[in-house]
Protein backbone atom coordinates (compact mmCIF):
# COMPACT_ATOMS: atom_id res chain seq x y z
CA UNK A 1 0.00 0.00 0.00
CA UNK A 2 2.58 2.24 0.52
CA UNK A 3 4.15 2.13 -2.83
CA UNK A 4 0.65 2.03 -4.47
CA UNK A 5 0.66 -1.20 -5.89
CA UNK A 6 -1.82 -3.96 -5.66
CA UNK A 7 -1.32 -6.94 -8.23
CA UNK A 8 -4.32 -9.49 -8.69
CA UNK A 9 -4.34 -12.99 -10.31
CA UNK A 10 -7.27 -15.28 -10.64
CA UNK A 11 -6.26 -19.11 -8.97
CA UNK A 12 -7.15 -21.22 -11.79
CA UNK A 13 -3.80 -23.32 -11.07
CA UNK A 14 -5.24 -26.02 -13.28
CA UNK A 15 -4.78 -24.16 -16.86
CA UNK A 16 -2.39 -21.47 -15.94
CA UNK A 17 -2.97 -19.79 -19.37
CA UNK A 18 -6.50 -18.73 -18.36
CA UNK A 19 -5.16 -17.25 -15.47
CA UNK A 20 -6.27 -13.27 -15.09
CA UNK A 21 -3.86 -10.42 -14.00
CA UNK A 22 -4.73 -7.31 -12.78
CA UNK A 23 -2.56 -4.41 -11.71
CA UNK A 24 -3.41 -1.27 -10.31
CA UNK A 25 -0.91 1.41 -9.58
CA UNK A 26 -1.60 4.82 -7.61
CA UNK A 27 1.38 6.55 -5.04
CA UNK A 28 5.26 6.63 -4.74
CA UNK A 29 7.64 7.05 -2.33
CA UNK A 30 10.59 7.63 -4.89
CA UNK A 31 10.60 9.87 -8.14
CA UNK A 32 13.20 7.35 -9.47
CA UNK A 33 12.06 5.99 -12.87
CA UNK A 34 8.67 7.47 -12.09
CA UNK A 35 6.31 8.06 -14.65
CA UNK A 36 2.71 9.89 -14.54
CA UNK A 37 1.33 6.46 -14.03
CA UNK A 38 -1.17 6.89 -11.03
CA UNK A 39 -4.65 5.47 -11.00
CA UNK A 40 -4.02 3.37 -13.54
CA UNK A 41 -4.32 -0.06 -14.15
CA UNK A 42 -2.89 -3.10 -16.49
CA UNK A 43 -5.13 -6.19 -17.85
CA UNK A 44 -3.49 -9.68 -18.98
CA UNK A 45 -6.30 -12.50 -19.49
CA UNK A 46 -6.16 -15.86 -21.43
CA UNK A 47 -2.55 -15.73 -22.42
CA UNK A 48 -2.51 -11.86 -23.72
CA UNK A 49 -2.36 -8.59 -22.53
CA UNK A 50 -5.41 -6.48 -22.75
CA UNK A 51 -4.98 -3.34 -21.30
CA UNK A 52 -1.15 -2.33 -21.58
CA UNK A 53 1.26 0.36 -20.38
CA UNK A 54 2.73 2.80 -22.75
CA UNK A 55 6.14 1.56 -21.57
CA UNK A 56 9.90 2.16 -21.52
CA UNK A 57 11.38 4.38 -24.46
CA UNK A 58 14.33 5.43 -22.68
CA UNK A 59 15.95 8.36 -21.86
CA UNK A 60 15.83 10.62 -25.07
CA UNK A 61 14.71 14.22 -24.04
CA UNK A 62 12.26 14.74 -27.10
CA UNK A 63 8.34 14.92 -27.60
CA UNK A 64 8.11 10.81 -27.74
CA UNK A 65 9.57 10.63 -23.92
CA UNK A 66 7.37 13.31 -22.84
CA UNK A 67 4.17 11.73 -23.79
CA UNK A 68 5.41 7.94 -22.77
CA UNK A 69 6.13 9.62 -19.09
CA UNK A 70 3.27 11.17 -19.14
CA UNK A 71 -0.49 10.90 -17.94
CA UNK A 72 -1.63 10.37 -21.42
CA UNK A 73 0.16 6.98 -21.73
CA UNK A 74 -1.36 5.33 -18.97
CA UNK A 75 -4.78 3.20 -18.09
CA UNK A 76 -6.05 6.07 -15.84
CA UNK A 77 -7.99 9.52 -16.25
CA UNK A 78 -6.30 12.62 -17.73
CA UNK A 79 -7.39 16.51 -17.02
CA UNK A 80 -7.67 18.56 -19.85
CA UNK A 81 -5.60 16.46 -21.82
CA UNK A 82 -2.62 17.57 -19.70
CA UNK A 83 -0.48 15.71 -17.50
CA UNK A 84 0.80 16.26 -13.95
CA UNK A 85 3.53 16.88 -11.87
CA UNK A 86 5.47 13.71 -10.12
CA UNK A 87 8.08 14.99 -7.95
CA UNK A 88 8.56 14.86 -4.23
CA UNK A 89 6.59 17.79 -3.93
CA UNK A 90 3.33 15.84 -5.06
CA UNK A 91 4.69 12.97 -3.16
CA UNK A 92 1.15 12.63 -0.63
CA UNK A 93 -1.24 13.83 -4.17
CA UNK A 94 -1.68 10.44 -4.80
CA UNK A 95 -2.12 6.95 -3.32
CA UNK A 96 -4.18 4.33 -1.61
CA UNK A 97 -7.10 5.35 0.67
CA UNK A 98 -8.39 2.09 1.31
CA UNK A 99 -8.95 -1.20 0.28
CA UNK A 100 -11.32 -4.85 1.53
CA UNK A 101 -10.88 -8.58 0.44
CA UNK A 102 -14.21 -9.88 0.18
CA UNK A 103 -15.23 -13.39 -0.72
CA UNK A 104 -16.07 -13.01 -4.08
CA UNK A 105 -14.60 -9.56 -5.42
CA UNK A 106 -11.17 -7.18 -4.17
CA UNK A 107 -12.29 -3.56 -3.71
CA UNK A 108 -9.59 -1.17 -4.22
CA UNK A 109 -10.01 2.60 -3.64
CA UNK A 110 -7.15 5.23 -4.87
CA UNK A 111 -7.27 9.20 -4.59
CA UNK A 112 -5.17 11.25 -7.10
CA UNK A 113 -4.97 14.64 -6.24
CA UNK A 114 -2.21 15.82 -8.40
CA UNK A 115 -4.51 18.11 -10.80
CA UNK A 116 -4.58 21.33 -9.20
CA UNK A 117 -7.73 21.94 -8.22
CA UNK A 118 -9.56 18.55 -9.11
CA UNK A 119 -10.33 15.53 -6.77
CA UNK A 120 -9.90 12.58 -8.09
CA UNK A 121 -11.34 9.18 -6.78
CA UNK A 122 -10.98 5.45 -8.46
CA UNK A 123 -12.75 2.75 -6.58
CA UNK A 124 -10.88 -0.77 -8.42
CA UNK A 125 -13.45 -3.94 -8.17
CA UNK A 126 -11.93 -7.21 -9.08
CA UNK A 127 -13.96 -10.19 -9.63
CA UNK A 128 -12.18 -12.90 -12.07
CA UNK A 129 -12.87 -12.42 -15.35
CA UNK A 130 -15.07 -9.00 -14.33
CA UNK A 131 -13.59 -5.38 -13.77
CA UNK A 132 -15.69 -2.48 -12.41
CA UNK A 133 -14.09 1.02 -11.75
CA UNK A 134 -15.96 4.13 -10.49
CA UNK A 135 -14.20 6.51 -11.33
CA UNK A 136 -15.14 10.16 -9.47
CA UNK A 137 -13.77 13.78 -10.48
CA UNK A 138 -14.57 17.09 -8.67
CA UNK A 139 -14.01 20.55 -9.24
CA UNK A 140 -14.77 24.25 -8.60
CA UNK A 141 -13.74 24.47 -12.42
CA UNK A 142 -15.50 23.33 -15.90
CA UNK A 143 -12.67 20.91 -17.07
CA UNK A 144 -12.80 17.93 -19.75
CA UNK A 145 -11.88 14.73 -17.76
CA UNK A 146 -10.91 11.81 -20.52
CA UNK A 147 -10.57 8.23 -19.79
CA UNK A 148 -7.97 6.40 -21.26
CA UNK A 149 -7.85 2.65 -22.29
CA UNK A 150 -4.74 1.45 -24.64
CA UNK A 151 -5.15 -1.40 -26.06
CA UNK A 152 -2.14 -4.03 -26.90
CA UNK A 153 -1.11 -5.04 -30.39
CA UNK A 154 -2.97 -8.54 -30.29
CA UNK A 155 -6.53 -6.70 -29.41
CA UNK A 156 -8.85 -5.68 -32.33
CA UNK A 157 -11.66 -3.13 -31.99
CA UNK A 158 -15.01 -5.46 -33.35
CA UNK A 159 -16.82 -2.48 -32.23
CA UNK A 160 -17.27 1.29 -30.94
CA UNK A 161 -20.04 3.25 -29.54
CA UNK A 162 -19.82 5.75 -27.00
CA UNK A 163 -21.40 3.69 -24.45
CA UNK A 164 -20.05 0.22 -25.26
CA UNK A 165 -17.21 -1.28 -27.01
CA UNK A 166 -16.12 -4.99 -27.85
CA UNK A 167 -12.95 -6.32 -28.22
CA UNK A 168 -11.38 -9.63 -29.72
CA UNK A 169 -8.77 -10.88 -27.60
CA UNK A 170 -6.20 -12.29 -30.46
CA UNK A 171 -6.65 -16.15 -30.69
CA UNK A 172 -8.12 -17.09 -27.38
CA UNK A 173 -11.83 -17.10 -28.56
CA UNK A 174 -12.71 -14.68 -26.10
CA UNK A 175 -13.79 -11.01 -26.52
CA UNK A 176 -13.49 -8.42 -23.91
CA UNK A 177 -16.60 -6.11 -23.61
CA UNK A 178 -16.32 -2.60 -22.23
CA UNK A 179 -19.76 -1.04 -21.29
CA UNK A 180 -20.25 3.03 -19.81
CA UNK A 181 -23.00 2.97 -17.30
CA UNK A 182 -21.62 6.82 -16.06
CA UNK A 183 -22.34 10.09 -17.56
CA UNK A 184 -23.09 10.04 -21.47
CA UNK A 185 -19.78 10.03 -22.92
CA UNK A 186 -17.35 10.64 -25.95
CA UNK A 187 -15.93 8.16 -26.99
CA UNK A 188 -12.41 8.78 -29.49
CA UNK A 189 -10.94 5.78 -31.51
CA UNK A 190 -6.90 6.88 -31.72
CA UNK A 191 -4.42 4.51 -33.85
CA UNK A 192 -1.01 5.62 -32.93
CA UNK A 193 1.28 7.53 -35.80
CA UNK A 194 5.10 6.64 -35.00
CA UNK A 195 6.22 10.35 -36.82
CA UNK A 196 3.63 12.14 -34.28
CA UNK A 197 3.95 11.98 -30.21
CA UNK A 198 0.44 11.00 -28.68
CA UNK A 199 -1.92 8.51 -28.76
CA UNK A 200 -1.58 5.12 -30.09
CA UNK A 201 1.81 4.32 -29.28
CA UNK A 202 3.77 1.86 -27.26
CA UNK A 203 7.00 1.33 -26.58
CA UNK A 204 8.37 -1.87 -24.75
CA UNK A 205 12.01 -1.19 -25.21
CA UNK A 206 14.55 1.47 -25.82
CA UNK A 207 14.87 1.96 -29.09
CA UNK A 208 11.63 0.26 -29.75
CA UNK A 209 7.85 2.15 -30.72
CA UNK A 210 4.83 0.40 -32.24
CA UNK A 211 1.32 1.59 -33.18
CA UNK A 212 -1.48 0.66 -31.11
CA UNK A 213 -4.96 1.53 -29.94
CA UNK A 214 -6.33 3.98 -27.67
CA UNK A 215 -9.84 4.16 -26.55
CA UNK A 216 -10.31 7.47 -24.65
CA UNK A 217 -13.95 8.80 -23.28
CA UNK A 218 -14.36 12.25 -22.64
CA UNK A 219 -16.93 14.23 -20.47
CA UNK A 220 -17.25 18.07 -19.24
CA UNK A 221 -17.98 19.97 -16.52
CA UNK A 222 -17.39 20.82 -12.82
CA UNK A 223 -17.84 16.97 -11.89
CA UNK A 224 -17.84 13.92 -13.03
CA UNK A 225 -18.55 9.96 -13.17
CA UNK A 226 -17.06 7.24 -15.11
CA UNK A 227 -19.08 4.20 -14.41
CA UNK A 228 -16.86 1.18 -16.20
CA UNK A 229 -17.45 -2.55 -16.18
CA UNK A 230 -15.15 -4.80 -18.38
CA UNK A 231 -16.36 -8.27 -18.87
CA UNK A 232 -13.80 -11.26 -20.62
CA UNK A 233 -16.84 -13.55 -22.16
CA UNK A 234 -16.17 -16.81 -23.70
CA UNK A 235 -18.35 -17.74 -27.23
CA UNK A 236 -21.37 -18.34 -24.97
CA UNK A 237 -21.28 -15.15 -23.56
CA UNK A 238 -20.59 -15.72 -19.98
CA UNK A 239 -17.84 -14.22 -17.47
CA UNK A 240 -16.15 -16.52 -15.26
CA UNK A 241 -16.31 -15.64 -11.62
CA UNK A 242 -14.38 -17.63 -9.67
CA UNK A 243 -15.29 -21.27 -9.29
CA UNK A 244 -19.17 -19.60 -11.26
CA UNK A 245 -20.06 -17.77 -14.65
CA UNK A 246 -22.88 -15.47 -15.19
CA UNK A 247 -23.83 -13.96 -18.12
CA UNK A 248 -22.75 -11.03 -19.32
CA UNK A 249 -25.55 -9.34 -20.98
CA UNK A 250 -27.12 -9.66 -17.20
CA UNK A 251 -25.38 -7.13 -15.55
CA UNK A 252 -26.69 -4.44 -14.33
CA UNK A 253 -25.78 -0.90 -12.61
CA UNK A 254 -27.78 1.05 -10.04
CA UNK A 255 -26.87 4.58 -10.45
CA UNK A 256 -28.50 5.80 -7.33
CA UNK A 257 -26.38 3.57 -4.88
CA UNK A 258 -23.22 3.07 -7.54
CA UNK A 259 -23.81 -0.76 -7.35
CA UNK A 260 -22.79 -2.80 -10.07
CA UNK A 261 -25.25 -6.24 -10.42
CA UNK A 262 -24.60 -9.39 -11.73
CA UNK A 263 -25.98 -12.67 -10.57
CA UNK A 264 -25.40 -13.69 -6.88
CA UNK A 265 -22.76 -10.79 -6.84
CA UNK A 266 -23.20 -7.10 -5.89
CA UNK A 267 -20.79 -5.06 -6.22
CA UNK A 268 -21.30 -1.34 -4.06
CA UNK A 269 -18.61 0.88 -5.42
CA UNK A 270 -19.08 3.53 -2.58
CA UNK A 271 -19.27 1.15 0.47
CA UNK A 272 -16.86 2.59 3.19
CA UNK A 273 -13.27 0.63 3.40
CA UNK A 274 -10.50 -0.06 6.34
CA UNK A 275 -8.63 3.19 5.69
CA UNK A 276 -4.86 2.20 5.04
Amino acid sequence: PLAGYYFYRSNRDEAPKQDTWKLLKCGYVQTTHKHADDASFMLYAKGYEIFTDGGIYGYTKDAFRAYFTSALAHNTVVVDGASYPCDKAHVDACGMSGYAFFPDYDHIRVFHNAYEGVGFQRDFCSADDMTLILDTLSSEQEHTYSQLFHLAENVEVLLAKDREVVLRLADSGYIVRLRQYGAPAKLSVMRGDLKKAGYGLISRGENHMAAITTLKFDLSGKNGVFATAITIEDADGFVRLGGRKARAEDLRYEASTQTFVLGTLTVPCTRPLPEH
